[in-house]
């Protein structure tokens, strides 16, 4: 039994030994994906805090009834 189990550990190391490894396939390129910026999609960009912003800060009106804090928070107006 001792010998089979021999046998069976050389012939196991001997084929390990000679495999050879699977050289790696080129990645292919596919023109169906896009690449974006930091991962937030188009038109977005990270803030300081890590969240999707959009890229440009467009200047919107306050809704009616509110006004521009010195902030440029809108607030109600009292």
């Amino acid at each position: 039994m001792k010998t089979a189990l021999a046998l069976a550990l050389f012939a196991t190391i001997g084929l390990a030994a000679s495999a050879q490894a699977m050289p790696v396939a080129p990645i292919q390129s596919n023109d169906m994906i896009e690449t974006v910026a930091q991962g937030c999609g188009p038109g977005l960009r990270r803030n300081i805090a890590g969240q999707c912003r959009p890229a440009m800060m467009v200047k919107r009106p306050c809704p009616p009834g509110t006004f521009k804090n010195r902030f440029g928070v809108c607030r109600p107006i009292r």
